[in-house]
């Protein structure tokens, strides 16, 4: 083997190395910021939610749709024209992620 190519060869290996401790730091940093913004974040989406569902009602005119958070902490957009029809918004802060549900007579 040359000298070049054991060159080149611990050049790409550094390189490598470099990129996968890279992306092993960038994705920490990503982890800690969605862990650190995550509740904020969270906040804003229901305070958004709510207002655009007061929104709604005032060009309705009635109170059409109910948005209320729950003590687990779920957002809950009931649709009064449809009885048992709502949307829930759960965040689950451990895994950084947001599910919605679409559920009839309390079934998902």
């Amino acid at each position: 083997m040359s000298d070049d190519s054991v060159k080149r060869a611990a050049e790409e290996y550094l390189a490598e190395r470099l990129t996968e401790e890279g992306l092993t730091a960038e994705e920490k940093l990503s982890r800690e910021a969605a862990n650190l913004h995550g509740p904020a974040v969270w906040k804003q989406l229901v305070d958004t939610v709510t207002s655009m569902c007061n929104e709604w009602n005032a060009v309705t005119q009635d109170p059409t749709l109910t948005c209320s958070e729950t003590a687990m902490g779920d957002l809950r957009i009931r649709c009064a024209r449809r009885g048992t029809h709502q949307i829930i918004v759960h965040y689950e802060p451990k895994r950084r992620l947001v599910r919605v549900e679409n559920s009839v007579d309390g079934k998902s």
